[in-house]
């Protein structure tokens, strides 16, 4: 399998990590699905919980995302182009 791979400034690290989280909406806290409001909130009954993926990874999984939309969009505009050149619009209507 292919790898690309993408070298980034340590100085720079901060701010694609923090234009990243809010370009796609990353929360370094998530609601806890096992929380229950009817019971006090205590150290093992949390309304949000740490998000279990990290930024890092979150941000990988952006960018293959991105990858996989272009590819996609360009086939699909290769095939109707494809497609577009088989139809006869001559119906032979008179």
């Amino acid at each position: 399998m292919a790898q690309l791979t993408v070298d980034i400034p340590n100085t720079s690290v901060p701010r694609v990590r923090q234009a990243f989280a809010k370009r796609y909406g990353y929360r370094a806290q998530v609601d806890n699905p096992a929380y229950n409001p009817n019971n006090a909130t205590s150290p093992t009954n949390q309304p949000t919980i740490p998000n279990p993926v990290n930024i890092d990874e979150f941000i990988r999984r952006k960018i293959r995302e991105h990858i996989r939309d272009i590819v996609v969009a360009q086939e699909q505009e290769d095939a109707q182009l494809a497609a577009s050149g088989t139809i006869d619009p001559n119906l032979g209507i008179t």
